[in-house]
């Protein structure tokens, strides 16, 4: 079974460390589905290519309710994979990326990239090439 057709569906963690598993459908008292792991994908390549968390707060209330109303920090590192990010952390699990585009663009952004390896790859790539294997 391919990774991007498992069905797994966490509660989210209390905690502003906990971000990365608040999940955006469920911060707003909605159900788990499988769309909501991919948020999770998403806020999870968003802090592995920028360094930081998507979304800020002083508390993990602060937090919560930045996950349901607000914008993720502006992509600074993400380059050609900001498209992949935006649409995972899309809020509206109907327009969020689904698991085929998302693979289909992380394996077509890291294939047009191996072939620069030798000069040196940008983080965002780098991160992108080992979610995609």
């Amino acid at each position: 079974m391919s990774v991007w057709s498992t069905r797994c569906v966490r509660r989210p963690s209390a905690g502003a460390e906990g971000q990365l598993g608040a999940k955006g459908e469920q911060v707003r008292g909605q159900d788990a589905t499988p769309e909501t792991d991919l948020w999770s994908l998403g806020a999870t390549l968003y802090a592995a290519v920028e360094g930081q968390v998507p979304f800020g707060g002083a508390s993990a209330g602060g937090i919560f309710v930045a996950i349901a109303t607000e914008d993720p920090h502006p992509f600074v590192h993400a380059g050609p994979l900001t498209d992949v990010l935006a649409g995972l952390l899309d809020k509206d699990p109907a327009r969020r990326l689904n698991a085929d585009d998302a693979h289909r663009l992380l394996t077509e952004q890291t294939s047009a990239r191996r072939e620069e390896a030798a000069a040196g790859l940008t983080r965002s790539t780098v991160v992108a090439a080992s979610v995609v294997g």
